[in-house]
């Protein structure tokens, strides 16, 4: 059985953010993916996100606001979630191994300011 969900790379609340990369602010990808896995593969939701710095940036599943990680850090008790980062890179990606058909939906990577 496939598993099927949509990676928003940005969610509505961070738009405004774009066209701010000349003053420094954090800029999220703007673009979202529709991901489908098989059944029992690992899954991989890419976000990109420029000018981080010191800002956080975390893992959200929509379905229920649940909080997956902050930055590197995993928050959900799911030993299945993992969040990959090569320092120096743009690239933030969590990984889900194992997918099932509960984990179709949206997941959505924010960068949290003030």
């Amino acid at each position: 059985a496939a598993v099927s969900g949509l990676s928003g790379l940005e969610s509505g609340a961070q738009q405004w953010w774009r066209g701010w990369e000349h003053q420094g602010e954090p800029l999220l990808a703007s673009n979202q993916i529709n991901i489908t896995a098989i059944t029992g593969q690992t899954v991989t939701l890419p976000c990109r996100v420029s000018n981080l710095r010191d800002k956080t940036l975390s893992w959200i599943r929509t379905r229920d606001l649940t909080v997956l990680a902050v930055d590197l850090i995993k928050v959900s008790t799911d030993t299945r979630i993992r969040v990959v980062h090569n320092e120096g890179t743009e690239e933030w990606v969590l990984e889900i191994r194992n997918v099932v058909s509960e984990d179709s939906g949206r997941y959505e990577c924010q960068v949290n300011t003030h």
